[in-house]
């Protein structure tokens, strides 16, 4: 290995990456390296120092909060929006060529192994660029889109602890090479990435060179190579569920440490619209909390349909949808699936644990219920259940019975407490059969959360196919791949121009890896497996890396209101109701316990679940948040802590001292603020 990895093994750090990122004024540094011709690196901290030397990128977006003594969290479209805005000056004053370029390593601050290379032409090219890698077969290449003068490239596929060797071409309207070169960006050692990721077995090459990763108890973001080499992060973790994926190349990424609490697992509040760059392009507030998963609504102008916090009245759980329209931050739509189901099967909190839809078209959406072990094909439109999926005595003597598809073939599989529900085109329909669609999913295989009678005592999960006849009414297994057991989360790919398919089994326990995991790679049509790898981390999915769209070549305009949607908004109570007791201060040990912060208009605290039971902004007036509706009833999650969300949005301008009701007590914080 390079001189250059051993001096971070010996060091602990890497020189080379310390003296490229010091935070000295640009001027000087940048100009006596263009008349040298050479490149210029710089890191995402660097480019921080620079927006915060400018006063009017500081200032372009006034906050609500002028004035506290809460700590402060970033406003991550605010300071995307600072940082291109620096990214372009710096363009405008230097006229970086491609002899000379520059080079921006994890420019967004949340994509380490990442750079933005930046130069002008005097023509217009397209830009490929492709990370060297160190075997064959592990190199990363991408060809961009934009024919232009001024260049944006977003480098993505860079190894830890390496001088990675990044090959540029500049290709003219033919799409033949008109100039090539390479640069050398050096990345410092990150913990664990080492370890994160082992090939256990390899046969063959395969279908799925890079694989992104996302979600788990660890909740890392991650995509890895052939090899098992790291060659993406994420250094933000989102909710256990990962990041969703939108069709146009982004993603919703879940704010981890703000939620809401339910009567179970808290659910994210905020969301942020991300490229895998880092940048976020807006902030969603969604106010009923959201839990599993979120897809584009086809046939809408960027609406979501995600999973939601049931009805609140009746203490049920993870069993609502609700159409949420991006534009305007608002839940157009709510659908509680407990409307649509027998009443005799909700009588859990939990009873359906909706985890996964799919958008089929903008009327159909196909929905998986873990805790009923069943699929459901939903009618948007008319808000009724077209087929369910599943074994005949789960609705049987229900008003649902006669919409269980009728199961064909002496084989058929029956799934257990599944997950990652998906329409999929093996091949294997023949033409002219418009009425027939396939259907892939993880069969967990788990007879846990509601037992039933037809369990096969089988102790192995599975990747499943199956053949859906809606004119006639039935459905039939095409394919099932055994693999680990794997109680929670996983879901299945399928590459059909390979015919490979594979078992993401991202909790795979029964392997006895604890909370690891294991990717299968098998070829669909012989069923043979051809690789296996094995993570560190479990996962929540897994899939092909990627980062095509997005726009990543173009700057990112952001513009007011960055931010959509709102929370539910403190009310105005008489003093009385609450100086009934003495009011408490803090004890050394709450507050090393709790944390106080803000985040745009948002009063963050965190404490473990439910402690904090209300939120008081004393001014002029006394002013209430409530987050007693609901209770803990599980105690897996009873010991969870997070940070609750108070907005102060509606607010009279004015001074506010900062008062709680925490575990039945009344404590003044200490805090403060004012707004305008």
């Amino acid at each position: 290995m390079r001189v250059f990895l051993s001096k971070v093994k010996q060091r602990g750090v890497d020189r080379l990456y310390s003296l490229a990122a010091r935070f000295e004024p640009v001027s000087p540094r940048i100009r006596a390296s263009q008349k040298k011709k050479e490149d210029v690196l710089r890191d995402g901290r660097w480019l921080r120092y620079q927006v915060r030397g400018d006063k009017k990128l500081a200032q372009a977006f006034p906050q609500k909060i002028t004035r506290t003594n809460l700590g402060r969290w970033w406003i991550r479209p605010v300071d995307t929006w600072q940082r291109e805005q620096a990214i372009e000056s710096l363009l405008d004053r230097f006229h970086f060529t491609f002899d000379s370029v520059l080079a921006i390593r994890n420019p967004y601050g949340l994509s380490p192994l990442c750079c933005l290379i930046l130069f002008e032409t005097e023509e217009k090219y397209r830009v490929r660029y492709t990370v060297r890698g160190k075997t064959p077969g592990s190199s990363f290449t991408q060809t961009l889109t934009r024919y232009t003068t001024r260049h944006r490239v977003p480098v993505f596929g860079l190894y830890a602890a390496w001088e990675n060797t990044v090959h540029l071409e500049l290709l003219d309207e033919n799409g033949k090479p008109a100039a090539e070169r390479d640069v050398i960006i050096p990345v410092r050692a990150m913990k664990r990435l080492d370890t994160m990721v082992e090939s256990v077995r390899k046969d063959e090459n395969t279908a799925m060179p890079f694989v992104f990763v996302t979600g788990g108890y660890s909740s890392s973001t991650y995509a890895f190579d052939v090899n098992g080499d790291i060659r993406f992060l994420l250094s933000r973790t989102p909710r256990q569920y990962g990041v969703y994926p939108l069709p146009d190349g982004r993603f919703l990424f879940t704010d981890r440490n703000i939620n809401r609490p339910t009567y179970n697992n808290p659910h994210a509040l905020v969301l942020y619209d991300m490229d895998y760059m880092g940048r976020v392009r807006e902030t969603y507030y969604v106010k009923e909390g959201v839990h599993h998963w979120a897809v584009a609504q086809a046939g809408t102008e960027g609406n979501i349909i995600l999973g939601a916090t049931s009805s609140l009245e009746e203490k049920l759980m993870e069993g609502t949808m609700l159409a949420y329209d991006r534009s305007r931050g608002q839940t157009v739509h709510m659908y509680n699936l407990g409307d649509y189901f027998p009443k005799e099967l909700q009588k859990k909190y939990d009873w359906a644990h909706l985890n996964r839809i799919y958008c089929q078209d903008e009327r159909y959406l196909i929905l998986s219920l873990r805790n009923v072990s069943t699929v459901v094909k939903f009618d948007l439109k008319e808000e009724k259940i077209v087929w369910l999926m599943t074994h005949p005595e789960v609705y049987a003597g229900t008003e649902l019975a006669d919409r269980v598809l009728r199961p064909v073939g002496e084989d058929f599989h029956y799934f257990l407490q599944q997950h990652a529900v998906e329409i999929v085109d093996t091949g294997l329909t023949e033409k002219g059969q418009e009425h027939v669609i396939e259907i892939m999913l993880f069969d967990n295989h788990c007879n846990t959360k509601r037992k039933v009678t037809w369990f096969d005592g089988k102790t192995d999960s599975f990747a499943c196919f199956y053949k859906v006849d809606e004119e006639n009414f039935t459905v039939e297994t095409t394919k099932v791949f055994s693999c680990a057991l794997s109680p929670t989360r996983s879901n299945v790919w399928f590459d059909r121009d390979s015919r490979r398919v594979f078992s993401m089994a991202g909790a795979a326990c029964s392997a006895g890896q604890g909370d690891k995991a294991l990717i299968y790679e098998w070829d669909f049509d012989t069923g043979e497996e051809v690789n296996r790898y094995l993570t560190r981390d479990g996962f929540f999915k897994a899939y092909p890396f990627d980062v095509s769209g997005g726009g990543m070549e173009e700057v990112l305009p952001i513009g007011q209101p960055y931010r959509k949607g709102h929370l539910e908004p403190p009310v105005k109570v008489e003093s009385a109701d609450v100086l009934e007791g003495v009011i408490k201060r803090l004890s050394l040990q709450m507050r090393k316990e709790m944390d106080f912060c803000y985040m745009d208009d948002l009063i963050c605290i965190r404490a473990k679940d439910h402690k904090v039971e209300k939120v008081y902004f004393k001014g002029d007036e006394l002013w209430e948040s409530d987050f007693t509706d609901t209770e803990q009833k599980s105690e897996v999650f009873a010991s969870k802590v997070y940070y609750v969300a108070a907005t102060v949005e509606t607010l009279p301008a004015g001074r506010y001292e900062l008062w709680i009701r925490y575990d039945g007590e009344v404590y003044d914080t200490g805090k403060h603020f004012v707004t305008r």
